[in-house]
């Protein structure tokens, strides 16, 4: 029977080969545990890197517009440096971040062909800032360190993040953020100061709907400096206002596109075209602020008229029983009033601009 159970000598030596497998599960067990407090400590990090690279390209975007006083064109080593100075702003691992790559700018075509920033600009191309962040090498510190994966060799791991953001200025528009007002391009270009983003004197420029200005806009026969226009191919006045007013879906108008000036209302129209309007003007109304097309000179409803760029423009409230529309060029504290979202393409500056948004990257960061 005593040949049923082991010697005593060999229930020892199991005993310490279950030592040797315990041993060996435990280093692979902490190993792995400590891979994973690292990996999420440098998942943390990446996004840090991330949201400070979305917020400098931002930032950089947000100064393309004013436009660049010598070529007239988005203001890039503004927006370069204005991006640069935002990095510092933020900071990951728990340090703030002294450096980063904010040299690469250009345009981004926002339906996503061509891919990536071009030099020059093409149809649906925005201004574009691009923001490249690293944490590897010297930069902000060296390589995210590990805390635990040390013990496998890895000492540090390299990261960077890369964000760019667009921006633009009097692109198309659909006609739900448009008021049925043409404005003439050379009473803008006389008036509107577009590196200082309001008008040449400071002041507010206000105008009436079909007052002339021999000045800004001489001619032989005077011309409307602004007038009404049907934005679409059929519709009243008054209904493309309320179109305006309630942000009803309409076609859209880029630059190159051509519309209809009206002919001089009756007096019975001018004035139902003011009441409409006067809606507008209200303080904080629906269409207090309002984009316009502006077209190429003179308004006369027998010529073709072709949209130049896109204008912001404020609405005053009109003197009750009168058809008088007033307006005047708006910016708000030198910032463009009139932000649109609906939009697409890029042109002069008028005081209409995109807000800036970030845009989608695919690749590596170089």
């Amino acid at each position: 029977m005593s040949r049923l159970f082991p010697p005593a000598r060999c229930a020892k030596k199991q005993r310490g080969s279950s030592l040797v497998f315990v041993t060996i599960a435990l280093t692979v067990l902490l190993g792995f545990f400590a891979l994973a407090i690292d990996v999420a400590h440098y998942l943390v990090v990446r996004n840090e890197l991330q949201n400070a690279a979305d917020a400098a390209a931002l930032s950089g975007a947000s100064n393309l517009y004013p436009v660049d006083s010598v070529t007239n064109a988005p203001n890039f080593s503004l927006a370069s440096s204005n991006a640069l100075s935002a990095v510092s702003l933020n900071s990951a691992n728990n340090a703030v971040l002294v450096t980063g790559d904010t040299s690469v700018t250009g345009y981004w075509n926002i339906t996503g062909s061509p891919t990536g920033l071009h030099a020059t600009q093409g149809l649906n191309d925005l201004p574009a800032v691009q923001v490249i962040i690293k944490k590897s090498g010297a930069e902000n510190g060296g390589g995210i360190a590990t805390i635990f994966a040390g013990v496998l060799g890895i000492n540090s791991m390299d990261e960077a993040a890369v964000a760019v953001a667009v921006a633009g200025a009097s692109p198309g528009f659909t006609s739900k953020s448009m008021f049925p007002v043409a404005i003439s391009q050379c009473m803008y270009d006389y008036y509107w100061d577009p590196v200082a983003n309001q008008s040449r004197t400071g002041l507010p420029v206000s105008f009436t709907i079909g007052s002339t200005d021999n000045v800004a806009c001489p001619s032989p026969t005077p011309a409307p400096i602004a007038q009404w226009a049907l934005l679409g191919s059929s519709g009243a006045i008054p209904d493309l206002i309320f179109n305006v007013s309630q942000s009803k879906v309409t076609p859209k108008f880029s630059i190159g596109d051509t519309l209809s000036i009206i002919a001089p209302p009756s007096s019975t129209d001018s004035q139902t075209y003011s009441d409409n309007a006067n809606s507008c003007a209200v303080i904080n109304g629906p269409c207090e602020y309002v984009l316009v097309p502006v077209v190429n000179s003179p308004l006369d409803p027998a010529l073709v008229q072709t949209i130049l760029g896109f204008a912001c423009i404020h609405i005053i409230s009109a003197v009750a029983g009168t058809p008088t529309v007033t307006l005047q060029m708006a910016s708000i504290n030198n910032t463009p009033a009139c932000k649109m979202s609906d939009s697409g393409g890029n042109g002069p500056f008028y005081g209409a601009a995109i807000p800036p948004k970030l845009v989608n990257y695919s690749g590596n960061p170089p």
